[in-house]
């Protein structure tokens, strides 16, 4: 993909990738990326969850960048559990790559799109040294929370009274987590860090949530297994490479940029699948 853009003579590098600094600060880079994609936070939170990682996603993609949804080597037989990565980011100034695996929650999702989009705008592909990794993340994980809920939102809204006994906590934090389309367990979270819950608190909590979850996950597999029928393998081969990578790759091999067989192995389809995968209408 890199040597198909640069092979676009009207094609920039992004002036953005690697363009800031830890220095500057958390609220510096979310007004930053809020800004540059255009990104509502309203509409954002008035969405269902699906549609509203579905609006970042786009936002985000308008900026040039690819986002991938991949939880596995090619077959659910090689799913990578999120021990393995959540995600990933390529800083490339022509082709920047990020990568989502979708084996995680989605509500997990958009955190870690905006995790990995803050390290493409430090440039922090390839960082070593674990010091030095570890401020990194410790870092995008602060951009992408502070992002979703300020930290002003969770002050005004939760104090040692508002979260009472564990099940009273849970019902809080829930709700407040649905209204904002960002999981509980990052709520909690940020409650830890700012000492309005003990750890062992939190442990609790993010076990329920954690509980519920894979409850949930297995109420949606029983119905799709009781259901015929959902959307067809084109159409979902296009949600996880996202439609920047589709429709890019679908306008460099019509420019003759790209081979049939390079946008195959791109896309991750057969040559001879190509075109239905650029036929195929976006998941709504």
């Amino acid at each position: 993909m890199r040597e198909a853009l640069l092979s676009e003579h009207e094609h920039q590098p992004l002036a953005f990738v690697g363009s800031y600094t830890q220095d500057r600060g958390v609220h510096g880079l979310v007004e930053l990326i809020r800004d540059s994609a255009a990104v509502d936070l309203g509409v954002y939170r008035e969405k269902t969850q699906e549609d509203a990682f579905k609006y970042l996603r786009e936002q985000i993609e308008g900026l040039g960048i690819f986002s991938l949804l991949a939880g596995n080597l090619g077959s659910h037989h090689t799913n990578l559990s999120t021990e393995v990565f959540r995600g990933f980011a390529i800083a490339d100034s022509i082709a920047p790559f990020v990568v989502i695996n979708d084996q995680d929650a989605k509500t997990a999702w958009p955190v870690t799109l905006l995790h990995e989009i803050a390290h493409l705008w430090l440039g922090a592909t390839g960082i070593s040294g674990s010091l030095a990794e570890r401020r990194v993340e410790q870092f995008c994980d602060k951009v992408a929370s502070e992002f979703l809920m300020s930290e002003a939102e969770l002050r005004d809204e939760f104090s040692y009274e508002t979260l009472g006994d564990f099940y009273t906590s849970v019902d809080a934090i829930s709700y407040f987590a649905n209204e904002r389309n960002v999981s509980s367990s990052l709520v909690a979270f940020r409650l830890l860090s700012r000492e309005a819950i003990t750890q062992a608190t939190f442990n609790d909590l993010s076990k329920h949530f954690y509980e519920r979850w894979r409850a949930a996950q297995e109420r949606q597999k029983q119905k799709a297994k009781a259901t015929s029928g959902g959307p067809s393998y084109y159409v979902m081969k296009r949600l996880r490479n996202g439609s920047a990578l589709v429709d890019t790759s679908e306008r460099l091999m019509r420019s003759g940029e790209l081979s049939t067989t390079q946008a195959a192995a791109i896309l991750g389809v057969r040559p001879l699948k190509v075109g239905n995968m650029f036929s195929q209408p976006r998941l709504a």
